[in-house]
């Protein structure tokens, strides 16, 4: 037994159009009573400042709309010579600078070649599995779309089927009610006759 029973808030295929417009309306009437003020016991609201000045510095970055320059790539390129009357220190600066943009180039030269030898089937590879990915997708959503669609097929004679069933019911509940409702006005027209019997013989007795 499912712990949760089966429960249906309407049956589209059965029941008649329903007339939302008294329920959105009363909808909009309790939402105009809503007070759009904050509860008085929520402390007040104070803008957010961050407490890191890089933070700051790249919100204020942001603000300006100015690009992101996180890796130096000058670092990268040939260096300058210095002049011929350059101190030690110039000297090794640039020669420093020389072995970090000659080993960036070798470093680049390795990756374009691994690239070029293995890249093209990777990519290949690559895209079969996504094709594959796609196609599989795809199968899945039409087979949800094929099991939607007995679903509501199924739903749709069941709830034929049970269309009668409730015309019948509401029929029956309907002449209940009115057999109730002539039995109590009956019982008011007896009640009244009785009422007028005992007043007349009351009368005869006197």
């Amino acid at each position: 037994m499912p712990l949760i029973a089966e429960s249906y808030d309407s049956l589209p295929y059965a029941d008649p159009p329903l007339d939302l417009t008294p329920a959105q309306s009363l909808i909009a009437t309790e939402l105009g009573q809503i007070p759009t003020d904050a509860h008085p016991l929520l402390p007040p609201s104070e803008p957010w400042s961050p407490s890191s000045t890089l933070m700051q510095r790249e919100l204020d970055r942001v603000a300006r709309k100015e690009p992101l320059n996180a890796i130096d790539l000058s670092k990268y390129s040939a260096p300058t010579m210095p002049g011929p009357n350059a101190s030690i220190d110039e000297w090794k600066s640039a020669l420093q600078q020389a072995y970090i943009a000659a080993t960036a180039l070798s470093l680049r030269s390795t990756d374009l070649s691994l690239l070029k030898s293995y890249g093209q089937n990777a990519w290949l590879i690559h895209l079969d599995q996504l094709s594959s990915l796609l196609l599989a997708h795809e199968r899945q959503l039409e087979s949800l779309r094929e099991d939607v669609k007995a679903v509501n097929v199924e739903r749709k004679r069941k709830q034929g089927e049970a269309k009668g069933v409730i015309e019948g019911l509401e029929g029956r509940w309907r002449r209940l009610v009115r057999g109730v409702v002539e039995v109590e006005v009956a019982a008011v027209v007896l009640e009244g006759e009785v009422e007028e019997l005992r007043r007349k013989k009351q009368r005869i007795g006197q």
